[in-house]
């Protein structure tokens, strides 16, 4: 909202949310569609089935969570043919964001064994298990989700639990590896140091694609890059330089890592993989992926290559190369909001002995009793007729959030914490027809 007003002062422009109501982001959506706005400040979900084909430029104020997610999403630019482009803005934090989610997301596999242990192979009600294993409601939820979607346990629409397949643990790891190998592959993307086409076309496996660079990306032409500033050489960085071609000319091949431990341990990873881009982007070295195994784990890493260019280059031409400028508060300037989500989720993942199924049971006034009642009698029906366990359809924490806020319109239903524009989309009609009847 605030970036959107700061933009509205020079362009037209306006934001799109999921807690706006739906009027309100129609409104916005057909303006843009029209031409009266210019920009939009969204979150990903707007573009999704946008056709609308001038899109001159669509800019990521953060690291996506997968290649093929950012790969959609900047393909919404140029639909007509014309000239357009992805910009794609990204810090240290943003990797650290990503994994606040995905740890939110995916508990740890030990907590999902803690529930299968309390299972048992007769049905049991849903919030005896959580009581039992003492966790925290909404991370008990969670993680008994991802055991059911796994198989570890069978849930009936009226929230009865019992044990399922042993073997769950094997498909969730998969899984959790699966989307933290796309974490990664998205960081590796921002930070990599060559052709963006290239990497994005060697990603999706197109062989009969040559590989030609595209001429146009900020490697490929970084004096004229948008939003990347470059500078000469310090006198430190062309003697790391020099240093680094110079154990290429004697060993070819070897990775990142062992070079700046050899020849920058006194410089910042980072810093160093940035002097490195200057080598690829000057085309004295090429950089690949390799693999390797650890405690049966496959772990990608980067290895150079020393080309034709980079064995006959000297000093003069090390002085001549461009490094991309960075900020001097790239780490430290983050060290507030990393320590803050730390907090959450230390918060977010602390046991509460207390909450006992008592104290759920007395959660909120009298007055909200009877909606809540009206809302789980819903929810069992729905859960039966869709043939899936009842917080599937709504979280015990979202029916008791209507029960106590009682919006009386989409905008206050969307509001309440938990509440998804999905969720509105398919119930929101009925949710608030319960609410207004009881």
């Amino acid at each position: 909202m605030q970036l959107a007003e700061q933009l509205s002062y020079d362009l037209p422009a306006a934001a799109y949310h999921a807690g706006m109501p739906a009027a309100a982001r129609d409104e916005v959506q057909s303006r843009f569609l029209g031409g009266d706005l210019d920009v939009i400040v969204a979150t990903i979900a707007f573009g999704m089935g946008i056709d609308k084909p001038n899109v001159r430029t669509v800019a990521h104020l953060a690291l996506p969570q997968t290649l093929e997610g950012y790969y959609q999403e900047i393909g919404r630019a140029g639909r007509d043919g014309k000239p357009s482009r992805a910009i794609l803005l990204h810090s240290f934090v943003d990797r650290k964001t990503n994994e606040y989610f995905h740890e939110k997301n995916y508990p740890a596999v030990d907590m999902l064994q803690e529930i299968f242990k309390k299972l048992s192979h007769q049905p049991q009600p849903k919030l005896t298990v959580c009581d039992r294993t003492k966790l925290d409601e909404d991370l008990f939820h969670r993680a008994l989700e991802k055991l059911w979607v796994h198989g570890g346990v069978l849930v009936d629409a009226e929230d009865m639990v019992l044990r399922g397949d042993a073997g769950w643990a094997k498909s969730y790891q998969k899984q959790v590896e699966h989307r933290l190998a796309q974490a990664e592959q998205m960081a590796r993307f921002a930070e990599s140091h060559g052709c963006r086409m290239v990497h994005l076309i060697q990603h999706f496996g197109d062989d009969d694609d040559p590989g030609t660079p595209c001429g146009l990306c900020d490697s490929c032409r970084p004096t004229v890059c948008a939003v990347q500033a470059f500078r000469p050489p310090t006198a430190a960085d062309i003697e790391i330089l020099q240093a680094t071609l110079e154990a290429l000319r004697e060993y070819n091949h070897q990775s990142v890592g062992t070079l700046h431990r050899n020849h920058a341990a006194g410089l910042e990873r980072h810093a160093y993989e940035i002097l490195v881009s200057a080598l690829v982007r000057a085309k004295l070295v090429s950089g690949y992926l390799d693999v390797f195994e650890k405690d049966g784990k496959a772990i990608t890493f980067q290895r150079l290559s020393i080309t034709l260019t980079g064995e006959a280059a000297n000093e003069s031409d090390l002085a001549g190369l461009s490094v991309p400028a960075t900020m001097s508060t790239r780490q430290s300037g983050t060290s507030s909001r990393a320590k803050s989500q730390k907090r959450d989720r230390t918060k977010g993942g602390a046991k509460r002995p207390g909450r006992t199924l008592k104290a759920r049971k007395t959660r909120g006034s009298a007055q909200s009793a009877t909606l809540e009642a009206a809302l789980r009698a819903w929810r069992k029906t729905m859960a039966a007729k869709k043939h899936v366990p009842a917080f599937r359809i709504m979280t015990d924490n979202v029916l008791q959030g209507i029960a106590e806020a009682r919006p009386a319109d989409e905008s206050e239903l969307l509001a309440i914490p938990g509440i998804s524009r999905t969720l509105v989309a398919k119930h929101g009609d009925r949710i608030l027809s319960i609410v207004s009847d009881s």
